[in-house]
C-alpha cells in the first residue's frame, strides 16, 4: 500500500492534516511532553481500511487509463466523425447552454455547459471517463460498449 493512500485516508478519518507518518507506519498526532502520541489501534484500523479502498480505487483508475488512454483532439474528432456523431455532439452542447438566468439551476447548468463547450473546443486531450464525455454519451444514446469501441478505434 502506498504511503499516499495512508495519508489520504488519515486526512479523511482524522479530519485534519496535522499529523506525521513515521517510519514504522504509525500516525503521530502530537505528543505529551517528550512522549509521542499516536492514533489508537481502532482508529488506525479504520484509517487502514479506508487506505485499502483508496488504493483499490487508484489501481482501478490506473488500469482503466491503461485500457482507455487519453485521446489527442485529432483522434477524438476523427472517431466522432467516423462514427457519425459530430453533428449530434455539437447540437447537444449548443442545446445544454442555459437560457433562463432565473432558473434555480442556472449557475450549475451554465458551469456544466461552459466546461463541456470549452472541453470540446480547446481540450489538449480527451479522457474516456470525463463527466462531459459521459454526459454526451448518455444524451446521444451511445452505449458504454459503443463508446469503448470508438475509443479503441481512435487509438488504432
Amino acid at each position: 500500500m502506498s504511503p499516499q493512500s495512508i495519508i489520504e485516508a488519515a486526512i479523511e478519518v482524522l479530519g485534519t492534516n496535522r499529523f506525521t507518518l513515521d517510519g514504522d507506519g504509525r500516525i503521530r498526532i502530537g505528543s505529551i511532553g517528550a512522549d509521542p502520541l499516536f492514533v489508537s489501534a481502532p482508529t488506525m484500523a479504520t484509517i487502514m481500511d479506508r487506505a485499502d479502498e483508496i488504493e483499490t480505487d487508484r489501481l482501478a483508475k490506473e488500469a482503466r487509463l491503461a485500457q482507455f488512454p487519453n485521446l489527442e483532439p485529432d483522434r477524438f474528432w476523427a472517431a466522432v466523425k467516423f462514427f457519425g456523431f459530430e453533428a449530434d455532439l455539437l447540437t447537444w452542447v449548443a442545446a445544454i447552454k442555459p437560457t433562463d438566468p432565473e432558473s434555480p439551476t442556472y449557475v450549475h447548468d451554465l458551469a456544466f455547459w461552459s466546461e463541456a463547450a470549452a472541453k470540446l473546443e480547446r481540450a489538449k486531450y480527451f479522457e474516456r471517463d470525463h463527466p462531459m464525455i459521459e454526459g454526451a454519451r448518455q444524451n446521444l444514446g451511445i452505449t458504454e460498449q459503443q463508446l469503448d469501441d470508438m475509443w479503441v478505434w481512435a487509438l488504432a
